[in-house]
């Protein structure tokens, strides 16, 4: 049950409707995270500017993206962020053996250079809370700097978003 309150639509002022109406427009309603933070409409509103950035504009390949994502959720124990990406990371090419071994808690096993070395930097920054220099040194050069910066910042997004689900009992 959330602890937070439910939101009458028809009783926001203009500038509330706009910013639900960008939210729950295109997800077919206020749900999820989104319903603790449109506690502050205007936390809810950047929030979703920085997730659509994320999700749609995004540099890094979907599949790096959802493993990403999966790497998050199983940190945190984050049952509504996994539900979420577990089909999109496999459909996105991340493969089942990966996803089982994440969700287990165990060292998963990569082809792709690209897979292993977000794996090892976004484990390292959530367990470790640091990246040593040789690891920093590995992907940079395999990812280069820009897609680092996304990298973290979409771990950080869903990090974020398993801190408001547990919190506020949303997820």
């Amino acid at each position: 049950m959330t602890r937070t309150p439910a939101i009458d639509a028809g009783a926001l002022n203009a500038a509330d409707r706009k910013i639900y109406d960008a939210i729950a427009g295109p997800r077919g309603g206020m749900g999820g995270p989104f319903a603790a933070w449109f506690v502050v409409p205007e936390i809810a509103g950047h929030v979703n500017t920085l997730v659509n950035r994320l999700r749609y504009e995004s540099k890094l390949d979907p599949r790096i993206y959802e493993l990403i994502t999966l790497i998050v959720a199983h940190e945190w124990s984050a049952e509504f962020v996994w539900r979420a990406h577990a089909k999109a990371a496999l459909k996105a090419g991340v493969s089942a053996q990966a996803l089982d071994a994440i969700e287990r808690g165990g060292a998963p096993q990569f082809t792709q250079a690209d897979e292993r070395v977000t794996y090892d930097f976004v484990h390292s920054l959530l367990t470790g809370h640091k990246v040593d220099d040789a690891l920093y040194a590995r992907a940079s050069e395999c990812l280069g700097t820009a897609a680092l910066v996304e990298i973290v910042t979409v771990a950080g997004y869903y990090s974020m978003n398993a801190m408001i689900n547990k919190a506020f009992d949303v997820g």
